[in-house]
């Protein structure tokens, strides 16, 4: 058992995994690399992320209630947060 307590995973079950991966990317495309590349398609995105979900079925009003909470327990998250989504082109404003 490793430190985690957990059993490795066996070399034969890593190989089929891979297999099963790799035709996975095969038959649907680079995007399912990705976390959400399941989405891609539909979305028009080489590489979706959540938020990229939640504008597209119209849940996005929910993210500014989303987190606020979590600002004073994750020591500056919500800041982070922000600048990574004005990075990726989506505006916020914090409100203290």
């Amino acid at each position: 058992m490793s430190a985690q307590n957990l059993e490795p995973i066996e070399d034969e079950v890593l190989v089929e995994l891979k297999q099963a991966n790799d035709q996975i990317i095969s038959e649907y495309g680079p995007a399912m690399r990705h976390d959400y590349g399941w989405a891609a398609e539909c979305l028009g995105k080489e590489k979706p992320i959540f938020v990229d979900l939640e504008i597209a079925t119209g849940l996005d009003h929910w993210r500014p209630r989303v987190g606020t909470h979590k600002r004073d327990s994750l020591g500056g998250w919500d800041v982070i947060h922000a600048l990574r989504q004005q990075e990726r082109g989506f505006e916020r404003v914090l409100v203290e």
